[in-house]
């Protein structure tokens, strides 16, 4: 499988004019298929792609991890870009979500309602309850199924609009990508807002005895508005302990984990985790 990063918040001091910004797009090349997960916030992924050598036009699937503009705002660039590929999403994303500056500011952080009403036939909405979606036979869509390990913190100032109220998101709009590959299996997540190791507990249940080789996302352990580790330093190695339990041969982590937190994953899991960055490239 190969595995280019189009768009992080961060880029290595070879980046060649590459665009970093916070936000998360992955182009994955796997058993014939080519596919886009997520998007980032707008068209930064397009101009990075075409820097890499990737061609977004010949993309078959893209997947939107959950309805949040840093993973999907870049909806409508590619629609325009690429006529053909059919964009996989929860119908949970059709939701507006919110986050909390202040107890008097509420900031929208969700997708555009304009581009599901001019591209209709390009979504397939996965259906309200499915936890479960096969896209192709080695590439399958699983929601969060489990919820009683660890959350992340900061969690607590997203929202989700109701009617006239603001309620705590639920996260039923997020979804992972699961490569299904003869040597191991790779599991990709945007944020992981329903906590990584839930999510991947939930992989497990779904599939008891594949091989698992690799994990890679985001792990949302930072302050979304800070920038700034928010969990305390137990809970992260704790975390990255529970990581370790499922003995992944590599897992890549960036966008919302955070410098700091990444620092403690690695005492744990030492060069097990990696970083990744806009631009960075990997085989596995």
């Amino acid at each position: 499988m190969l595995i280019k990063v189009l768009v992080e918040n961060t880029t290595r001091k070879d980046s060649q004019g590459l665009k970093a910004q916070h936000g998360m797009s992955l182009y994955l090349e796997t058993q014939g298929s080519k596919v886009l997960f997520d998007t980032g916030q707008d068209h930064f992924f397009l101009d990075n792609a075409q820097k890499l050598g990737v061609n977004l036009e010949e993309v078959d699937f893209l997947v939107i991890s959950h309805g949040h503009y840093d993973h999907g705002g870049g909806l409508e660039c590619f629609l325009q870009k690429n006529s053909r590929s059919k964009v996989f999403l929860s119908r949970h994303c059709l939701r507006p979500f919110y986050a909390q500056k202040s107890s008097r500011e509420m900031k929208f952080i969700g997708l555009s309602s304009d581009v599901f009403s001019r591209h209709q036939d390009r979504f397939v909405f996965i259906p309200a309850g499915e936890t479960f979606f096969q896209i192709m036979p080695n590439l399958v869509l699983l929601a969060n199924t489990r919820f009683d390990g660890f959350i992340p913190q900061g969690n607590e100032i997203l929202l989700k609009k109701e009617q006239d109220a603001y309620r705590p998101d639920d996260f039923k709009h997020e979804l992972m990508l699961v490569a299904l590959e003869p040597e191991g299996d790779v599991v990709f997540t945007g944020c992981s807002h329903g906590g990584v190791t839930n999510m991947l507990y939930s992989y497990r249940d779904k599939y008891p005895f594949r091989p698992f080789k690799a994990l890679f996302g985001g792990f949302h352990l930072m302050d979304p508005l800070k920038g700034v580790m928010r969990e305390p330093e137990d809970v992260v190695l704790e975390l990255a302990e529970e990581i370790g339990s499922f003995y992944l041969e590599q897992v890549f982590t960036g966008h919302c984990t955070g410098e700091e937190a990444f620092g403690l994953l690695s005492q744990k899991l030492g060069s097990v985790v990696q970083r990744f960055c806009t631009g960075d490239e990997y085989l596995i």
